[in-house]
């Protein structure tokens, strides 16, 4: 049996869809475009968008799983000073951060904006330092459930620090 090249995690059709489908081409265009009924070319984006969300998951499970960091911040605190907190629990524990106070405030904007509600969070949120002193910013309620699993495999907990609990 012919084992089908991946690239990535998507075979050629898949990774062909998604390129179609997203420059707004139709099923039966795409079918006619590389020669195969309309139906595999659906049954192929539809695998391929799962495959991308299952990737996506395992990012943040290895994320948070490796993370030298992982803070719980509580709604209600202020956005200036989640990154003075963030910075100085880097500087506690020996981790280069790789970012400074205005990138902080603005991955908390960009990544979580529906936790933010003028200056303070509306909801909570999850900041990641890598081991290479990168941040990411992840709203609670979107990774709780991946936090949950992580801790039941572990026996631990992954959050490192609380703040305004």
């Amino acid at each position: 049996m012919k084992m089908k090249k991946k690239y990535g995690f998507l075979t050629k059709i898949q990774l062909v869809s998604l390129y179609y489908k997203s420059r707004g081409y139709s099923y039966r265009r795409i079918a006619e475009i590389i020669g195969t009924s309309h139906q595999n070319i659906a049954v192929a984006y539809r695998r391929a968008l799962k495959n991308i969300e299952l990737s996506e998951k395992t990012i943040i499970y290895y994320k948070l799983s490796t993370a030298k960091i992982v803070a719980l911040i509580n709604e209600g605190t202020h956005l200036a000073d989640i990154p003075r907190l963030i910075i100085e629990e880097c500087d506690k524990r020996g981790v280069k951060l790789r970012a400074d106070f205005t990138l902080i405030f603005k991955q908390i904007r960009f990544y979580t904006p529906q936790c933010v509600s003028g200056s303070r969070l509306a909801g909570e949120i999850i900041v990641v330092v890598d081991k290479h002193g990168f941040i990411q910013v992840y709203s609670y309620r979107e990774i709780k459930d991946i936090i949950s699993n992580i801790e039941k495999i572990l026996g631990k907990p992954v959050i490192s620090i609380r703040y305004g609990y």
